[in-house]
């Protein structure tokens, strides 16, 4: 009979007799350990498989990098083409609001010329047309024209006007104020046979500046000679706000048909 009296013993014995081995091992591991080689193969054989599917993941992955850096590239290179056109678009747009620009001043100087030459053309027509009408709605007569179209100031009014300015009266180159004038008339008035000055003002369109000029220049008239005097603004039209500032002002106002009425469709 075999005696065991330490470990050294029991491992001799286990080396003499394999099949002991064996069955003590049976004995001590439980049957997870046991089947643990096998697990650990099946494992590697899952991890081995896991591992060949992700390198052909990242294969495919990788591909569609590569066509998509190169779709990118190719947007690059066309997003590089339209800024180009966009900037030569840019320069367009700039060169033509420059052209547009320069077009609108000069319609601009066109535009003032023409009402400049209307403007004259009013006054040369409201000295001719208009006067027996402001003479009778003013009810004046014997009236003589003082300044208008080819009429200066002459140099005594000039004179007397001057030393008004010198003793205080009226205010300096109130001289050059009145004969700047469109038109200024002498006369006396039918209902009193006063004498009166009348300051006419003629604008095809009648604003603060023909309403403000005339009182101004009516009022110089008045404290000169102090004699009575009218003021007198002459157009085609006038707006509400202006008609107002007239009456407030003691501005008469007295409006004509304009000689030439566009008609639909005309520009």
């Amino acid at each position: 009979m075999t005696t065991i009296n330490d470990i050294s013993d029991l491992a001799r014995i286990l080396q003499e007799r394999p099949e002991w081995l064996s069955a003590i091992r049976g004995l001590v591991l439980t049957e997870e350990v046991l089947r643990m080689p096998e697990t650990m193969a099946e494992l590697t054989k899952t991890v081995e498989e896991l591992a060949r599917q992700t390198a052909e993941q990242f294969r495919v992955v990788n591909e569609r990098l590569g066509r998509l850096e190169t779709d990118v590239g190719g947007l690059k290179s066309d997003m590089a083409e339209v800024k180009d056109d966009v900037g030569g678009l840019k320069s367009d747009v700039a060169e033509l609001k420059a052209e547009q620009r320069r077009t609108n001043r000069r319609l601009d100087r066109v535009e003032s010329q023409l009402g400049a030459v209307r403007g004259d053309v009013f006054e040369i027509t409201a000295a001719r047309k208009i006067l027996p009408s402001v003479i009778q709605q003013m009810g004046l007569y014997h009236c003589d024209p003082i300044v208008g179209p080819g009429i200066n100031l002459a140099q005594d009014r000039i004179n007397d006007i001057r030393q008004a300015e010198q003793a205080g009266t009226v205010e300096r180159n109130s001289d050059q104020e009145v004969g700047l004038a469109d038109i200024v008339l002498y006369g006396r008035q039918s209902s009193d046979n006063e004498p009166i000055w009348v300051v006419i003002e003629a604008s095809a369109r009648i604003d603060e500046h023909d309403i403000t000029r005339a009182r101004h220049r009516a009022d110089i008239l008045a404290a000169v000679y102090r004699e009575n005097s009218a003021a007198v603004v002459v157009g085609e039209s006038i707006d509400d706000r202006d008609q107002a500032r007239a009456t407030d002002a003691g501005v008469s106002v007295i409006t004509v048909r304009p000689r030439y009425r566009p008609t639909e469709g005309d520009d």
